[in-house]
């Protein structure tokens, strides 16, 4: 079996993909900015306990906040990787509250609804029912990691669009179909819907790098699994902000579980899983805070098959 490096083309420069990946005025879409008032940081303050979850659909009434992930810390991501996350939440003051050792938490409050307004077509020669599944926010991504992927290597492809029909588009879909299955194996409830966003990153970036066209190296690689996981976090989780940031955030961590494997594929399921008692994974319902002085007990070990059933 091949290792996640072989096969693989070095970049001209990391800095390509931060340059070709960012939101361009000339580029097909741009979010929202948010409109930021002074002051408008919050902190944590006061007791992190008693985070209510709402349940209410009128988003119009609640404050949209930007939040971004800071990765750093004790385990060892690359410095600058990052996750944005846009939701609307009735008390942002709680995001802080998700601080660990290795993630920092910054909100931005009265953000604009952040969504890309204007629906992105279907690309020339996509499968539009595959298209369809997607968020606005996947679809952006999508396109300008297709025009790099192209821009490094015209050959493998053919065209843009070709890279997200051939390429793209398998990896994540599968990853998405697989993971919250294979979470079922271990966990249910909400304890799975999060397992499953670790599980979801360690398939995508095995799916991405197992392909020996793949031209990105691991740290940019890991930087479009954690993009692409907390896009699928904003849609599934629109009524929980707090546990999508969760799930987004085990989905970088389950990237990098597996881009350090010496060779690939691993099995997700039991990879990530054994990671949620290290302290990488988080499984716990951050809207049901254990009791004062009492630490999430690490789940038991399943023995063995599981429920393959929605």
């Amino acid at each position: 079996m091949r290792t996640w490096m072989a096969g693989t083309m070095v970049l001209p420069a990391a800095a390509l993909l931060l340059v070709a990946c960012g939101d361009r005025e000339t580029g097909p879409v741009a979010p929202v900015l948010p409109q930021v008032r002074s002051g408008a940081v919050s902190s944590a303050s006061g007791s992190c306990g008693g985070m209510l979850q709402s349940r209410e659909r009128a988003f119009g009434t609640l404050p949209w906040v930007s939040v971004t992930a800071t990765f750093g810390g004790s385990f060892a991501l690359p410095f600058n990787l990052m996750q944005q996350m846009n939701f609307p939440i009735p008390n942002p003051s709680m995001v802080p509250c998700l601080d660990t050792d290795d993630v920092a938490y910054g909100v931005r409050e009265n953000a604009e609804e952040d969504t890309l307004l204007v629906e992105i077509p279907v690309p020339t020669g996509v499968d539009p029912s595959a298209w369809s599944k997607l968020t606005n926010r996947e679809r952006a991504k999508l396109i300008k990691v297709a025009e790099l992927i192209f821009s490094v290597a015209p050959s493998f492809y053919g065209s843009p669009d070709g890279v997200i029909q051939q390429k793209l588009l398998p990896a994540l879909l599968e990853a998405k179909t697989r993971a919250k299955l294979r979470a079922l194996d271990f966990l249910n409830g909400t304890r799975a819907e999060l397992l499953a966003g670790g599980i979801y990153g360690c398939m995508l970036f095995q799916n991405l790098a197992l392909d020996n066209r793949w031209v990105l190296l691991r740290p940019e690689t890991l930087q479009l699994t954690a993009d692409l996981s907390a896009a699928f976090a904003e849609s599934l989780f629109d009524m929980q902000p707090l546990s999508g940031i969760v799930f987004a955030r085990n989905g970088a961590y389950g990237a990098d579980i597996a881009s350090r494997a010496g060779t690939l594929p691993i099995d997700c399921g039991w990879s990530v899983f054994g990671a949620s008692g290290s302290g990488r994974i988080s499984i716990a319902d951050p809207y049901a805070p254990p009791p004062i002085g009492q630490q999430p007990r690490r789940p038991d070990i399943p023995d063995g098959g599981g429920p393959w059933v929605q």
